[in-house]
This record gives C-alpha cells, structure tokens and sequence, in this order.
C-alpha cells in the first residue's frame, strides 16, 4: 500500500450500456445525468475535505468495539451466537445473500434458545431482490473478477442463497416459533451485511468484485456505541428495508 493516504471520489450516472437514457425513445438525450453525478462528487469531496478525513477516520475507529477478519473468525462466531441469545425483542438480519447463516447450526441454534426464552423476541430477515440492478450489477462485476483470477463463480447465488436461508430456519426451529419469524425482499441492498439487535451492530461491508462477501471483515458496535456515525448509517439502511419491503 502507498505510504500517502489517498480516496477515489466517482460520480457515476449509467452502466454506460446501450440502453442508457433509454427515458427518451428518440435517443436524443444523452448522459443527462452525467451534470447531477459530477455535483454529487464533488460536494462530497469538499465536505471530506472540510471536516479532514483523520478526524473522520478516528471518530470511526473509536466507535468500533471489535473488528472480527470474516465470517471465518471463530471470534465473530461466538460474539453474534451471544447476541443472538441476549436478544430483548426483534433481531434484523439484513443482507444480499446471508451466507454466513446459511447452515450455521451455531447461530440458528442460538436464535431458537432466544425464541425459547422468551415471547418478545422476533426475527426480521432482509434479502435483496435477485432482480434488482445493483444486485445484478455486483454479480456481473463478481463473476469477471472471479473468471480473471481462475477462480470458479455460481451467478446464481442471490436466488440459491435466499431460498436455503429461509429453509434452514424452518428446518432448525421449532413450528410454533416458525411465526415469530419473517422474510422480506427489499428492491435495493447496499454491498453490506447488517445485524442489528438492541445492544449490537454487526456490520460487514462487501470487499472488491474478487473479495467474496465470506471473506470481507466484520465491525462490532455495543451499547456505547450505538449514536455513532456507523450506527446511525445501520440504522438508516433498515428502516429503508422496512418502508419497502415485500414478502419472500
């Protein structure tokens, strides 16, 4: 890594596809979006610059509790199965695929011992739509980026992943306790995975196209952490997933 701290600001307004501005049939418009992105960027350059990024990047890093390496790190493991079971009412998992639930008997076992203990707690489980653009964007960006370092990619994650999550909650809890627990789709997903319950964040931003999300880090946000930029930001994503959401 350079030894000079350094930020990529864009400011993008198409795929650059063949169907842009396709608003105007005679095709006579064309990146009239392209004026709105270069203002976007460049304000947002001027706000970093005025507020000094080493101040941004130490409030951050102050209001983090733990930082866990992956889904991998047996640490993060315990840290959400703990969560999961001191929940006090409605546990959001929120997230493009959720692969590191999927057959996790430690967490799901976790979530069942809160459901047991007691009738206040609730499960809301966010997907992305399989459909929608920034999705299906992430996974042509993920496969080229796969395909160029040899390694092997399914394109049809978003759907296998969705489906095996919901199966595996049916499988793992009991029928009565199946109730207390929705799916929902929601029409836009950031590249993130989100937990949220009422005393923990957990947050995992996607890494780059050849990062898969398994293997991009974990942040952790207790208590006194909860009003912090991040958690604000966490908080802001989950009440967008419910003001949209449809039944999966």
């Amino acid at each position: 890594r350079p030894s000079v701290p350094w930020i990529v600001i864009r400011g993008i307004s198409d795929f650059g596809d063949t169907e842009k501005d396709n608003r105007d049939p005679a095709r006579t418009l064309k990146d009239e979006f392209h004026v709105a992105a270069a203002c976007s960027a460049a304000s947002f350059a001027r706000v970093f610059l005025e507020t000094s990024y080493t101040e941004v990047d130490e409030e951050i890093t102050t209001n983090i509790s733990a930082i866990f390496e992956s889904d991998f790190d047996p640490a993060f493991g315990r840290e959400l199965a703990n969560a999961f079971e001191a929940a006090e009412d409605r546990i959001t998992i929120f997230g493009m695929g959720l692969k590191f639930i999927r057959g996790n008997s430690m967490l799901l076992g976790a979530i069942q011992k809160s459901l047991l203990r007691s009738s206040e707690v609730s499960v809301e489980v966010y997907f992305a739509n399989p459909n929608s653009p920034g999705l299906l964007n992430r996974v042509t960006e993920e496969a080229i980026a796969n395909k160029s370092i040899g390694r092997g990619y399914r394109k049809n994650w978003p759907t296998i992943y969705t489906r095996s999550v919901k199966a595996d909650f049916q499988r793992f809890l009991r029928p009565s306790d199946q109730q207390r627990v929705k799916f929902y789709t929601m029409p836009f997903c950031p590249t993130a995975t989100l937990v949220r319950t009422k005393s923990r964040i957990f947050f995992s931003p996607f890494g780059t196209p050849d990062v898969r999300g398994s293997e991009s880090p974990w942040l952790m946000l207790t208590e006194e952490h909860l009003n912090s930029p991040l958690a604000k930001f966490v908080d802001t994503c989950l009440s967008y997933a419910r003001e949209t959401r449809k039944n999966f």
